[in-house]
């Protein structure tokens, strides 16, 4: 006789986000320390998005109804699906989906990859919705992502960054086009991959695009993007030294320092409130009873 527990070949996973409310506080500390970023912070991020709006535009130029969110979360779930096949699946904090991703290797086809579902809950692209009309790479009378057109400043990204690449004699940008209208494999390409990749740096004329949007917009309150790119550059120009809250860096003023150091010490409060719920969790799990007696003496962990 054969028996056993049958059950799924790969059991689905959980994954719990912590945010004790504090949503609203977050968004809040990250716009006063580096106002219209949103959660955005490496500039691959904003060039997949970017890439999304772009294509989902040529799409609907050919008469296809498609959807800026969905086109771009195509685009973004290939990027990392790419990386992620190249790597061997190895993780890295630049690339989503390593799980949900793994065994859809079969069919690479857009109509698959654009499918409710198919990626992740929370893309990359969700942090960029501010970014894009802050650093004027969009153009929108609101915040609505399916709303964005691609301004002259994002194309001119887009050529900076994915210029050099040609996947199959093309641009980057129309090679995907070709896969958006049925071509599944056209996408099977190092040059697709390095692109489009969120481990491949930004190349250096992409760069000078990026840094040009960011100290150049109004969206800059105070010119803070731009004071505090210049104390990025000081510290990689000068001498290795460490940084303390007491020291104000010349290049901040004293109101930008205390906002980033309220929004640090804040930060600091929230990650020692999320240890102590794993400290919790982690003896309640090892206890007969399930319960933590606040009249009892708190336990070591």
């Amino acid at each position: 006789m054969k028996w056993g527990l049958l059950g799924p070949e790969i059991l689905s996973s959980q994954r719990r986000v912590r945010t004790l409310g504090l949503a609203t506080v977050v968004r809040h500390f990250n716009d006063l320390a580096v106002p219209g970023m949103g959660g955005v912070w490496f500039g691959k991020q904003l060039l997949i998005a970017a890439i999304g709006v772009a294509l989902a535009q040529e799409i609907r130029k050919k008469g296809r109804p498609v959807s800026n969110i969905e086109t771009a979360n195509a685009v973004e779930a290939l990027a990392c699906w790419l990386t992620l096949d190249h790597s061997g699946w190895a993780p890295d904090a630049r690339v989503l989906g390593r799980l949900k991703l793994r065994n859809k290797t079969d069919d690479l086809s857009f109509r698959r990859f654009r499918r409710h579902g198919f990626y992740v809950t929370q893309p990359m692209r969700m942090r960029t919705v501010q970014p894009l009309l802050a650093l004027g790479f969009v153009e929108s009378a609101s915040e609505r992502f399916n709303s964005f057109e691609c301004a002259e400043a994002a194309r001119n990204f887009i050529e900076a960054a994915c210029g050099d690449y040609r996947p199959r004699h093309t641009t980057v940008l129309k090679n995907l086009l070709s896969w958006a209208e049925g071509e599944a494999d056209c996408v099977k390409t190092a040059a697709t991959r390095q692109a489009l990749s969120p481990t491949e740096p930004l190349s250096d004329q992409a760069r000078e695009v990026l840094r040009e949007a960011l100290i150049g917009r109004s969206s800059d309150r105070d010119g803070r993007r731009s004071k505090l790119l210049d104390w990025m550059d000081g510290l990689q120009s000068g001498p290795k030294r460490r940084i303390t809250w007491e020291e104000r860096p010349a290049a901040l003023d004293a109101e930008h320092w205390r906002d980033i150091r309220s929004g640090g010490h804040f930060f600091s409060a929230r990650n020692a409130a999320i240890q102590l719920l794993d400290s919790i969790e982690a003896h309640l799990g090892g206890q007969a009873e399930q319960r933590l007696k606040l009249t009892e003496s708190i336990p070591d962990g």
